[in-house]
Order: C-alpha cells, then structure tokens, then sequence
C-alpha cells in the first residue's frame, strides 16, 4: 500500500514535469543531468552545493538525426558509426561513395558501406573545477577551506608525474581551480590527495599510519583524464582518517582566528598537529617548557581522541592544546614548572602548573564565547560537562584538579558580566579580554630582583592585573566598606586564593590575595575525577541487553541562590559508562542521569540521581561511583544482525531469505522504496528519445 501510493505521487510529479519544455533540467552537476543537446553549465565560486544550470549546446546535426544519402560530389553520409555512443557536439560521419548514380537519395543511388571511421580519444580535460567538504552530524555539508589538493598524474605507459607544483588551494568555500590540467592528455590518469595545511601557514594536521607520519591522503586515484568527474569534482569526505582529520583541521583554523581577532596576536610559528597517535596522550609540547621530545614540537591527538564525534572537541582538545601553544609563543622563555600538571594543590609546591592549565581552560572557554558556541562557563571534558562559574576552590581536598579549574574561574570571572547569565553574576568586576591577556602575556617587574619576567604564578598574574586595571577606580574599591578587600581582590577570595595566616579558612583582614595558599613541560590534557563513573546497565523490554547505541541525558540543577547555573546536556557513553560531574563542595546540586536510544530517542522508565553531598561522601578513585540499571522500549521489526552476531557464508543460499552472503558473511537485503526522481527521470529519457524517432520519420 505504501508503494502504491507513492507510484501514485510519482506520477503526479511525473505529470507536473511533463507539462515543462524544453526536455531539460534547470540544475545540474554534470552534463548527463541535462537532457540531449544539452551541457551543463558550472562556476566554481557558486556556494558550496548550488548547483550549476543546463545550457543548450550549439551542434552542427544531431547524429541521431542523420540519414544516408549520396551527394552531387560523391559524398556519402552515414549515420555515424558510434551513434550509440554520440554525445552532444559530434558531426555526422562523411566519406566518398564507391559508387553513385542520379540525383541525391535517389533509389538508383548505389553505395557500398563504408568501412569504420576510427574515433579519436576523447579530449582530456583543460581545467578542473571543485569542491571539499564533509557532512556534519545534521547532515549539513562543512566545506573545508584553505586547504590543499595536490595532483599526480601518470600517462598512457604508466609513467607518473608527481610534481609539488602541481596543486591549487580551496577558497572560503571550499572551491578549487586547477588550471594546469592543460598539461593532462588522452590517455592520462589523475590522482588527487588532500593536505590539511592552510595557505597561511599557521595549521598543519597530520596523522599517524603504520607506524609513520603522513601528510598526504589520497581522495581518488586512477581517474581518466576525460572523465566528466574531472570537469566538476565533487567530494565528500568520508574515509575513516579524511573526515576526523578534517574536523580537527577546520577547528583549529577557528584556534587561529580566535588567536588573531580576539587576542590580536600573530601567529609566529605554524602550529603542528599529530592525530591518531598511538603512543602518546593528547597533549601539546613545547620547547619552551619541556626537553622530552625537542624535534616533535606542537600538538598530539591520541588515537582515541581523534574520532570525529569526540565529544569534548574541541573545547578539551583543539582549543584548550592551541592555548597552550599561544601561550608557548607570547612567553618565549625556557621553564620546567616543579611538579606535575594537573596535581593541584596538594602535590605541587607552587602554582605555576595551575596558572599554565588554567589559562588554557579559561582561554577555551573564550574561544567558544567568540564563536557563540554553548552555554557560558560548561567546559566539556572526557565523558562530561564542568561549569568553570561555579566557584571552584583552590584548595578543595577532594579535587586533584581544583587548582587550575579555579584559576580559570578566576579568569572567568574577571571577563564575564551580568548580560551572560540573565542579569546574575556573583561577583561587580567584567574586564575587557585584552586587560587579562595584557597581565597573562606581557613581561613586568615584579620587585623581586629578577628583572623584568613574564607571570609564573597565580600571585604575579594578581600583581599584573592589578598594574593593568590601575586606572579602574571602581575595580579597586572596597567590596565592602571599611574593607582592605577591593571588588578585584573579591573575585581571587571567592576561590580561596589568598595567604590564610590563621588557617581558619576564611578572608581575614590584612591577608595577602593571589597566593595559592603554598610556598611560595608535557602538559596532558584535562580528565574526569576519578571515581565519578556510573555505569549503564539498559535492557529492552525483552530483557536483552543494549550495550550500543545508547547516551546518557544529563541535568545539573543547583539550588538558590545558584539556580541560575543549572546545566543540562546529551553525552554519548564510553565502554559503557559515563562520568558524574562534580561541582563544588559548597554548592547543593542534584544531578540526574537518564538512559536514551540514539536511534529512536526513547528515554528510559527510569533515572539515576544523586547529591552533591553524596558524591562527595562515596566517592572512591578505585571504582566506579554506582551502576544504574533502566529500560528503554524498544519498536517491534527486523533489526539487523551485529558484526559479531552475523552468520559466516560461502554462497546466499546459506543466508535464508532476505539476506545475501556479502565479504563472507550474511546481510540483510534493504531494498529502497520507489524514488520520484528516478522514475521521472526515467520516463523523460523515454519521452526525448520517442521525440527524436518522431522527428526523424
């Protein structure tokens, strides 16, 4: 029933077309889109995905339309050999007859059938016109700008040219135009390869393959020189390294973008991106901080992290790692900061490793401001979402990364304003971002008798932005009266940074603000705490286990006076798991975690929730926090079978119904509904050619 009705939508579609003249179709890609007699018409600075119009094509006689006959000369027409094969623009075949009597297409004229004519190769193309893009997880096409196609070519005997020359940049669209096709010839084939390096200069992303680096990835090989692909090439990138690669590419143009309209800070050195590293976390070295790779300097990806649908890029990755390589540049000075990154108040002795990491946290987060992605303050991270507005303290005893998570909200807090949360904000201080870049990035002395330097602790980065804003007499009044605190120092005091003489773990008056509360580079990315996974036990209502195809749907809700920082977001599971996020210690929140298909968008029957207070109290580093066990309906009907439950086969017969044997194992047939389209274009084919045979009687 199905079907019929939409044979009954085909031919009103089909109708409705019928009554268009002439038989031709107003868009097109390629020359056989249009109909006969017709080519089609494309510019290669369109927008990407407008199509090109068909256009008549001036021909001297159609061969179909060509007759036998003897001319007064001598001549004899025939209709040419090739006519199967005729395209548009060729001439009728004309030879000498044999014999010949009496008036042209005269019965008496007798003429002997010509032997073949031998058809010349086809030209090769002059030029080729196109354009790169992938698909984003809506289905829009992203066209991959900037980048670099290279051309290798080989002629008819096999012998190849691979020229460095020979390539041609993308446009802003995703637009390229070869013109030294000129050099390609009958008989040639064309080999295109992508490079994700930007004209500029400032990106450059390559992956790591059997054990070497490569820069080059192959889009198509072997294509003819004549072949109408070549004419107008379009590509999609989907190959399981080309499509990722490409995202990390175009994100880290935006890391650049940022660097320069925002920051308004040249790039000196281009910024060198390995994915798909197997040996090494995602992480950023630079000879400015660290010896342990001096010839490998710039970004790592790790294998796992550079999938295309990573859920923390790019805040966690392409943003927060190019962070680090801005600050490599604005501070050219060589460091090896004491302890570890990411080890936080209790193990490091100083805080210059939380003023590094919380700098590029803060930074990331800039950048998505820049770009109007997301919510203000919700930085993505490994299998969940942190809230940098909610005021991290520094010296949390249960968060190993309070340090730099409460830098950043310092950071953060400085920057932000009223208008980012619907007219709340906890704290009277929004500085433009270049006063916090200015203190960040720019040498001073800081009356210890070393000279001029740049900031190498959350206290000189209080001294600097102290100098900064001098001139903002309302930044340095009291927070509150008859206070020694000013509202700038208000904004270090909300996360605990200041000298707690007493140890009474408050503000008292006349002690000192910006210091870490201590005396006084491979830097890896940022990670979930560890003990905060729940894991996901989902069946359907049949009792079956769903391990795949399946996300958790997550609510933060804080309690007044901080209900404004509620959060919620979609986080697909990770070896099944998901990781609690955890907010302050101060702050009472319930988070709630719900099952959901990623195919259907069912929810499940039930959630998980739990406390801030409980989270603190159960947490245990050595396991995961709790399991949660839900169902989720599941719609009757044929599913198909998993990679490792399908039936190994020799022949379809070992198959059953509705299955072939496909590379050695049995699939499932899905046949496709009737497409309008096709159909339409189908009978129209029919109707030129019943028109042409007409013209010809």
């Amino acid at each position: 029933m199905n079907h019929m009705k939409i044979l009954v939508g085909c031919a009103l579609v089909i109708l409705a077309l019928a009554a268009m003249a002439p038989l031709a179709f107003a868009s097109c890609k390629f020359d056989a889109d249009c109909a006969a007699g017709y080519i089609c018409k494309m510019s290669a600075y369109k927008p990407i995905g407008e199509p090109g119009e068909c256009e008549a094509k001036a021909v001297e006689q159609d061969c179909a339309d060509c007759e036998s006959w003897c001319d007064n000369d001598g001549t004899y027409y025939a209709v040419n050999v090739q006519a199967s094969q005729w395209v548009p623009g060729t001439l009728c075949t004309a030879m000498r007859c044999k014999y010949y009597e009496g008036l042209p297409n005269s019965p008496n004229c007798v003429q002997q059938p010509p032997s073949p004519v031998p058809v010349a190769p086809a030209k090769a193309v002059d030029k080729i016109y196109g354009y790169i893009y992938y698909k984003n997880d809506v289905g829009g096409l992203v066209p991959l700008k900037n980048a670099k196609v290279m051309f290798e070519y080989a002629d008819a005997q096999g012998q190849r040219t691979e020229d460095p020359n020979d390539f041609a940049w993308l446009d802003a669209n995703g637009k390229f135009e070869w013109r030294s096709a000129k050099a390609l010839a009958p008989g040639n084939t064309v080999d295109l390869l992508i490079y994700f390096t930007d004209s500029a200069g400032t990106v450059s992303v390559t992956a790591i393959q059997g054990g070497g680096r490569t820069s080059g990835f192959y889009m198509d090989r072997g294509i003819a020189s004549n072949d109408t692909v070549l004419a107008y090439y379009d590509k999609e990138l989907t190959a399981w390294d080309q499509k990722p690669l490409s995202h990390i590419y175009l994100n880290m143009l935006k890391a650049v973008e940022f660097r320069e309209k925002a920051l308004k800070f040249t790039p000196i050195a281009m910024e060198r991106v390995t994915a798909f590293d197997p040996n090494h976390g995602t992480s950023h070295l630079s000879e400015v901080y660290v010896n342990e790779a001096p010839n490998d300097i710039g970004m790592r990806i790790k294998s796992a992290d550079s999938v295309f649908g990573l859920f923390a890029a790019p805040t966690n990755r392409e943003f927060h790692e190019y962070c680090h390589h801005i600050q490599a540049e604005a501070q050219p000075e060589k460091r090896n900061p004491l302890g570890d990154d990411h080890a936080g108040y209790y193990n490091n002795p100083d805080s210059e490793w939380g003023l590094i990491e919380g700098w590029a946290e803060f930074c990331a987060l800039e950048m998505k401001r820049y770009f109007g992605m997301g919510k203000r303050g919700n930085y993505e991270v490994g299998k969940t979402v942190w809230n940098l507005e909610e005021n991290y303290l520094i010296d949390a005893p249960k968060r190993k990364t309070a340090e730099e998570l409460a830098i950043a909200g310092i950071m953060l807090d400085l920057r932000d304003s009223v208008n980012d949360y619907g007219a709340h904000d906890d704290e009277a201080v929004a500085l433009p971002l270049s006063d916090i870049w200015a203190a960040f990035s720019q040498k001073r002395d800081f009356g210890d008798g070393q000279g001029m330097r740049y900031v190498h602790s959350l206290r000189d980065f209080y001294l600097a932005i102290n100098e900064v804003t001098k001139g903002n007499v309302a930044l340095h009044s009291p927070y509150l009266a008859r206070s020694g605190q000013t509202e700038l120092d208000h904004v270090f005091v909300m996360h605990h940074t200041f000298q707690d003489t007493n140890s009474n773990g408050k503000w008292d008056e006349g002690e000192d603000v910006g210091y870490s509360g201590k005396g006084g580079l491979v830097r890896s990315d940022l990670t979930e705490e560890p003990g905060t996974d729940v894991v996901f036990d989902v069946k359907d209502q049949n009792g079956n286990a769903m391990g795949e195809g399946i996300s958790a749907f997550v609510e933060v809700n804080l309690e007044p006076p901080n209900y404004y920082l509620s959060y919620s977001y979609t986080i697909p599971l990770v070896d099944g798991m998901t990781a609690v996020p955890l907010p302050p210690e101060e702050y009472n929140a319930t988070i709630t975690m719900t099952a959901v298909s990623d195919a259907s968008g069912e929810r499940a029957d039930s959630s998980f929730s739990t406390t801030t207070s409980e989270l603190y109290e159960k947490i245990d580093p050595g396991r995961p926090f709790a399991t949660y066990s839900a169902t989720i309906k599941v719609q009757a009907g044929p599913v198909q079978p998993k990679p490792e439950e399908q039936v190994i086969c020799a022949t379809d017969a070992e198959c059953g119904e509705d299955f072939v044997c496909s590379n050695g194992a049995c699939e499932r047939i899905m046949p496709p509904p009737p497409n309008c389209l096709s159909v339409a274009l189908i009978m129209f084919m029919l109707a030129g050619a019943f028109a042409a045979a007409k013209r010809r009687k």
